[in-house]
């Protein structure tokens, strides 16, 4: 396996383009139709979220892969939805690298407010 760099690289020269999509999904902003799609397959609100996170994400990789080298999911907004969550964000990195996208997973601690905010609600059993 080459070097992460090498690929990235390698990734950047294919697309021409340095650019990358950050997946960062907040269910209050999510198409109404994937959310009430996501209530119909599911049994709780948090199984709930993590299923309209991963068919909104997994859409969008569906229509970037070809012309970005990278994508960058927000740990935060999966994680606050706990182990479905988790889940949910590990399918979407494994769509993406199936697309022959790089993978940068956004997952730092004491961040900026909104993700904070996330990371704070799932710890404190808010959700």
């Amino acid at each position: 396996m080459n070097h992460y760099t090498d690929r990235l690289h390698a990734a950047i020269a294919d697309r021409k383009t340095p650019a990358l999509v950050g997946l960062d999904p907040r269910l209050d902003q999510l198409p109404k139709s994937i959310i009430a799609a996501a209530r119909d397959r599911t049994s709780s609100e948090t199984e709930a979220a993590a299923s309209a996170f991963d068919e909104f994400c997994s859409r969008i990789i569906d229509v970037v892969a070809p012309l970005v080298p990278a994508v960058k999911p927000q740990a935060a907004f999966f994680e606050q939805y706990g182990p479905a969550g988790c889940q949910a964000l590990q399918t979407v990195i494994r769509k993406a690298r199936n697309a022959g996208l790089i993978v940068i997973c956004d997952a730092k601690r004491g961040d900026i407010g909104s993700t904070a905010e996330a990371y704070a609600k799932r710890l404190s059993g808010g959700l």
